[in-house]
């Protein structure tokens, strides 16, 4: 009986317990997002199934996912310890912040235009073997693309703030 009344006094203490209670909350949206996630790729394979406009949709997202996996996420991992430093520093951290917004807006403009470049002169030396149609599609999806690599890298500077 002892046990059992302390398991519950123990159960309780850990149910308000703040840490766990947003870890449980982080865990279960978590859980939510992936779901989601899951159910989106099963209408896209329903809708789409093996189609020639999911292949050229899938070959226009791989450079500006590209560029955000590696440069834009390297930036922010650049970003965070020197805005921790800046931030120990000195107390108006909004100069830095102001610098870095600019900087990643440029980088994302420069990186956009090196995308753009290189879809209009290689895609058919990468991918090859198509109809003209098909990198008429891709680039068409890729020109719709193109903007997220601006907002994924303010997005990803954004991310190192939080």
């Amino acid at each position: 009986m002892k046990t059992t009344s302390f398991s519950k006094s123990y159960l309780f203490y850990l149910l308000k317990n703040p840490t766990l209670i947003n870890v449980m909350i982080v865990g279960f949206m978590t859980l939510v997002v992936k779901g989601m996630g899951f159910f989106k790729e099963m209408e896209v394979g329903r809708s789409f199934g093996l189609s020639e406009l999911i292949d050229t949709f899938l070959i226009a997202s791989l450079i500006p996912g590209f560029i955000n996996n590696v440069f834009m996420s390297s930036f922010q991992n650049v970003f965070i310890p020197n805005y921790i430093a800046e931030k120990k520093i000195s107390s108006t951290i909004g100069s830095f912040q102001t610098a870095c917004v600019i900087i990643t807006f440029c980088l994302g403009i420069v990186l956009s235009i090196g995308a753009y470049i290189f879809t209009v002169f290689f895609l058919e030396d990468i991918f090859g073997g198509h109809s003209f149609e098909y990198y008429d599609l891709v680039r068409t999806q890729f020109y719709i693309m193109l903007p997220c690599i601006l907002f994924w890298s303010l997005s990803s500077l954004l991310g190192g703030l939080l």
